[in-house]
């Protein structure tokens, strides 16, 4: 079980566009990106989750694209913020999917701006466009046994 988690429960994965330069916020700058390849690719993962997870912002951004809901496995945040740094600081994050975008934005909120983590590449997908979705693991720090 992830995490060291005592009782099954569904893997959280996590997905947001991220700029080459690491730029999280107002992603206008996507738009072009954004093609039926990757349409494809975030239905593929939809189909596989269950329930979304999202913050404020996030959920009014795409409030006009709910899916119809279905039994599944796991649940899908998309989009990163300050619900994704408390996630992480308490190892409720299983995956993550970065789509990065070849674009150098050059201001902004940035990835995870002063959180600290260790990820495993599991896997890469490029588009057409340039976009490359990084599917990462989260490592868990191991505590060292007591005595």
């Amino acid at each position: 079980m992830p995490h060291g988690r005592s009782s099954p429960i569904r893997k959280l994965v996590e997905w947001t566009f991220v700029s080459l330069d690491g730029v999280v916020d107002s992603p206008e700058w996507a738009r072009p990106f954004l093609d039926d390849e990757h349409h494809r690719y975030a239905l593929t993962l939809l189909d596989e989750a269950d329930a979304l997870l999202l913050g404020r912002k996030t959920y009014e951004g795409l409030a006009d694209f709910w899916p119809k809901a279905e039994p599944g496995g796991s649940i899908l945040k998309f989009g990163t913020g300050e619900l994704d740094k408390a996630l992480l600081e308490h190892g409720l994050v299983d995956e993550f999917y970065f789509s990065k975008a070849p674009d150098l934005v050059g201001r902004g909120e940035r990835l995870f701006d002063g959180v600290e983590a260790t990820l495993e590449l599991r896997e890469t997908t490029t588009f057409g466009s340039g976009v490359v979705v990084f599917r990462c693991g989260v490592r868990i720090a191991q505590t060292p046994p007591e005595g």
